[in-house]
């Protein structure tokens, strides 16, 4: 037979194929055996110098846990990368040269079918149970210039600390290629280093239209999450946007506005009626704001976000503070897979 979905607990999930993904275990029993530290998960306890509890014996690669640059907590990464940085750290100091490895932030990249996937540091799970005010900043930009024929869109999450702006991790998601890896690439030094928003506003990624926009992934996203902090920007995420979509009555005080060309906006408003889904160009808002109500929550939307944070800085200067953006836009709504999409 054919797989049809996933049936759990809570809900049944369609799908045409299951991917069982089991993770990775340390394999620990010889540093056991021998009666070395080891942490909770199993993975060997080691030190910068990559010594186990005996100093005579050094471990190192996908057995061993190592310090979290970001958290400062220890965790296992069996990577590859980190393995091979690992071994010529050990083989120094086996032959007498002194040299640390100070530890990592997970980095990583992979092939999802058509997509290319990548992390480095913390999701804003993982910031959030380590104790930071983690809030994300959500980016969908095109992956080279807006005029260059083969554009795709990227999906990029920032996560940051509010009090401290320290950026805690950086992940994307885009068509394969190697534009995902760049910017992973890019975020990861700065995040060993303790970055903050504003380094990664100011980090310099080479430009060059079939590569890249002039305004880079790393430094858009950057921006959002400084304009959050300045409180320059009011956002809601997307899990509170999908649960309304599915539920209305969650919020009934809300109001799309949908700031897209009206080809493009025009199918929403049909579908769910214009009280609940207003149309007004980003073209025509100057002239036509005050047609806007007063007494709703307009969450303003366009394709990337940017033209909706635009739209609400002018109309906060006007006095229409009753508003907030959909964090990511709908170019994160289309690759969510959700089943009341107009077609268009």
């Amino acid at each position: 037979g054919r797989v049809r979905g996933v049936k759990t607990d809570k809900r049944e999930i369609n799908g045409d194929m299951v991917i069982i993904a089991v993770g990775v275990r340390p394999r620990s029993s010889l540093a056991q055996e021998a009666g070395l530290h080891v942490s909770r998960g199993g993975a060997i306890v080691v030190n910068e110098r990559m010594q186990t509890s005996d100093p005579e014996i050094y471990a190192a690669g996908d057995c061993v846990e190592i310090t979290h640059l970001v958290s400062g907590q220890k965790f296992f990464a069996p990577l590859g990368s980190l393995a091979n940085k690992q071994g010529r750290v050990a083989g120094d100091n086996i032959c007498g040269v002194p040299s640390v490895f100070k530890g990592g932030v997970g980095s990583f990249i992979m092939k999802g079918f058509d997509m290319s996937i990548g992390s480095a540091g913390l999701t804003l799970e993982g910031a959030r149970e380590a104790g930071f005010e983690a809030d994300i900043s959500l980016t969908s930009p095109i992956d080279r210039a807006h005029f260059y024929p083969t554009q795709a869109v990227t999906c990029f999450l920032m996560v940051f600390d509010r009090r401290s702006r320290r950026v805690l991790g950086f992940q994307g998601i885009g068509p394969m290629g190697d534009g995902i890896l760049a910017r992973i690439n890019g975020a990861a030094p700065l995040l060993c280093e303790g970055g903050v928003i504003e380094d990664f506003n100011n980090i310099e990624m080479a430009y060059s239209p079939p590569f890249s926009a002039a305004i880079d992934s790393i430094n858009a996203a950057a921006y959002v999450a400084e304009n959050l902090c300045d409180k320059r920007m009011r956002k809601i995420d997307m899990g509170k946007f999908f649960a309304y979509m599915d539920n209305p009555a969650l919020e009934p005080d809300w109001v799309m506005l949908d700031v897209r060309h009206p080809k493009q906006a025009d199918p929403f408003v049909e579908k769910f009626g214009p009280d609940r889904w207003l149309s007004l160009p980003y073209d025509e808002v100057r002239n036509r704001y005050e047609e806007l109500p007063r007494d709703k929550t307009m969450v303003i939307i366009c394709n990337a976000g940017s033209r909706s944070y635009e739209v609400q800085r002018f109309l906060d200067h006007h006095g229409y503070s009753n508003n907030t953006v959909l964090a990511g836009g709908i170019n994160v709504v289309k690759r969510m897979n959700v089943d009341w999409l107009p077609s268009t």
